[in-house]
């Protein structure tokens, strides 16, 4: 099989799964990134023959492609903030949005901050604040044994030190949250309803990182804020990801607390609100 021959196939494959032109593409673009080192050195081979193990790799992955596995998965990696990470199914893959989300939480970071990550997943928020900041101290947690593993292995594969904790949000607040002395918390929690389950492609990540009940949606938040006021130093920042529909309602619980100030909705690139941030007082 030519490798022009290869792409045409992969290409349209794509476009009967997503009904997309530019999301086929993406998808491409990808792969090519992961399993042959972009579409330049692809090119300069663009009408010879794939070898056979590549041949064997191809439709290997085309054919979890074609189920809506998220590209990521079929991989086993993503670049998220110039950083590569290891993904799987174990947590939820890192989106552009919480990216805008790290960058955010870095324009406050001092060097000796005492950093909270909560819901960590992967790992990702936690692991490139400490690449950026290596003085910090990070502490993060989550509910699933599977994610706080991958999160560990992605920690171990860059050198990083955290402190990692298996937490309930919906337990009463644990022994190692601090009593006021953290300068940072910072959470994309659970915050999709269940009523909104749409894309196919989700079915591949675990449902407790990506949904809510629609009886309570922001319980994760309040629950979060509940723990951060704990946990925060006066002048302390809370930075939340959100769901657009439910930013005003967060807010909302946040001003009736009379313990924040300058709280503020902050709106994604794609211009929808999507991050609430505020300090404690």
């Amino acid at each position: 099989m030519e490798c022009a021959a290869a792409q045409a196939t992969f290409l349209e494959s794509m476009f009967q799964v997503y009904q997309s032109r530019s999301e086929s593409r993406a998808i491409w673009s990808e792969w090519l990134r992961s399993r042959h080192g972009g579409r330049i050195s692809w090119e300069l081979r663009f009408d010879k023959s794939m070898t056979e193990n590549e041949k064997l790799v191809f439709f290997e992955d085309l054919r979890k492609l074609k189920t809506s596995m998220p590209i990521a998965y079929v991989l086993g990696e993503i670049i998220w903030a110039d950083i590569k990470w290891k993904v799987d199914e174990r947590a939820l893959i890192p989106r552009p949005e919480t990216e805008e989300l790290l960058q955010a939480v870095l324009r406050e970071v001092n060097p000796s901050d005492r950093i909270v990550d909560a819901c960590t997943g992967s790992g990702c928020i936690a692991i490139a604040t400490k690449l950026k900041v290596p003085s910090t101290h990070l502490i993060a947690f989550d509910l699933s044994s599977d994610a706080l593993g991958l999160a560990e292995e992605n920690a171990d594969s860059k050198n990083v030190q955290i402190d990692w904790y298996k937490s309930n949000l919906l337990e009463p607040i644990p022994d190692w949250v601090s009593s006021g002395g953290d300068d940072i918390w910072v959470s994309n929690p659970p915050y999709i309803p269940v009523s909104e389950i749409l894309d196919k492609s989700l079915g591949f990540e675990p449902d407790m990182a990506l949904y809510v009940s629609d009886d309570n949606p922001i319980i994760y938040y309040q629950k979060i804020i509940k723990w951060s006021l704990k946990g925060l130093k006066k002048g302390g920042f809370l930075f939340l990801e959100v769901h657009y529909d439910f930013c005003f309602k967060i807010k909302i619980h946040l001003e009736n607390q009379n313990k924040w100030s300058e709280i503020k909705i902050i709106d994604d690139d794609c211009g929808k609100h999507r991050f609430i941030k505020a300090v404690r007082e």
